[in-house]
């Protein structure tokens, strides 16, 4: 009884009760954000639909913006710059999906009566050698196998298929046209932003410049990077006598948009084209990859990123599950870009700090 007076007593001192009722009306909103959260999901949910479009399409505008700016410079006008960098776009993907599916599919047909034999055999030593019966295990793999293999014709021409065709070229279409309007107007777009910005905050505005003039250096980078990338590679698969050694050279220098994730799958299907040729050559390939990966990691890529930009594998990795989760396949190109805006973001604000202290 003297402790409930000595509460009720208490809940006088006006700070006190302040204090009492922040933590419970915390609570209530915790309870009513859990209780309701499929409504937030679905409303997250929508709003990323709606915004998707837009941001792809600005951040397209954004990565070929430098290119389009140095063909103006050059007296060249914007209009026929956009015309000539989208076009361009469009053959280089074209004729990257058009290369690549054939020889994906080609190279899925040979493959598949080695690897029905390989099961065969290891059928047969796990009996004779392990006295274990795989059998159930590797027909039902066969059978897997069988049965994908039939499905991978072009000659499928469904409904369903075409609907799900039109319907992801219907929205690669409205990226596009998104990002045609934002290079268009990009100069505009990019005052309007400084501007709204230093309204906003002086200090919000510098970080914005900031983050400006290092995601331009990343993207450069990246580019040299890239060509670096290719080049090597090509090489490797040219002198090695692989047929297919210009597409496996752009996917190489593509794949460091997924940095470690990308070079593993080029490199895994750069094994599988060469499985046909003779044995030494795929035991050559397998050092050149590496010798390469070693001198990627340690020599080539520190010299091109500076020290500022690095992105640590962990927080890369993370960092691609979680957008591509988000955004699906578009996640996974704007991760990179994403996880540099957010580390300059943190340095600089951690700039700022340092320099008021030492004011």
């Amino acid at each position: 009884m003297e402790d409930i007076r000595k509460f009720l007593n208490n809940l006088t001192n006006r700070k006190q009760m302040i204090v009492l009722v922040n933590v419970l009306a915390i609570c209530v909103i915790v309870y009513l954000i859990y209780a309701s959260f499929s409504l937030w999901e679905n409303i997250f949910s929508l709003c990323m639909t709606i915004i998707k479009p837009f941001l792809i399409g600005f951040i397209i505008a954004y990565a070929f913006s430098p290119l389009v700016n140095y063909l103006e410079n050059k007296k060249m006008p914007r209009w026929l710059a956009i015309t000539l960098v989208v076009s361009l776009l469009l053959v280089a993907v074209s004729l990257l999906v058009i290369s690549l599916i054939p020889m994906l599919y080609n190279k899925a047909l040979e493959l598949s009566g080695p690897l029905v034999g390989g099961l065969m055999e290891l059928q047969e030593l796990s009996k004779e050698y392990l006295n274990i019966d795989i059998s159930l295990i590797v027909d039902s793999a066969i059978e897997q196998m069988t049965l994908w293999f039939s499905n991978l014709s072009f000659m499928d021409t469904t409904f369903g298929l075409i609907s799900t065709i039109l319907g992801k070229i219907g929205g690669y279409i409205i990226n596009l046209i998104l990002a045609i309007y934002f290079l268009a107007d990009y100069r505009r777009i990019h005052h309007w932003i400084g501007k709204l910005a230093k309204r906003v905050h002086p200090n919000f505005a510098y970080c914005l410049k900031r983050i400006d003039q290092e995601l331009m250096s990343y993207i450069q980078a990246f580019l040299i990077l890239m060509v670096i990338q290719g080049a090597i590679y090509a090489g490797i698969y040219f002198v090695l006598g692989n047929p297919n050694w210009l597409l496996l050279g752009l996917l190489s220098g593509l794949s460091c948009i997924l940095p470690y994730i990308g070079p593993l799958a080029v490199n895994a299907l750069g094994i599988i084209t060469t499985l046909g040729m003779p044995f030494y050559k795929l035991i050559l390939l397998l050092v050149a990859i590496f010798v390469q990966s070693n001198l990627d990691s340690y020599f080539i890529t520190p010299r091109i990123y500076a020290s500022r930009i690095e992105i640590k594998p962990i927080w890369t990795i993370f960092g691609i599950m979680t957008a591509s989760t988000l955004f699906g396949p578009w996640g996974i190109i704007i991760a990179m870009p994403t996880l540099v805006i957010i580390k300059i973001t943190t340095q600089t604000i951690m700039e700022i700090r340092t320099q008021k202290r030492s004011m």
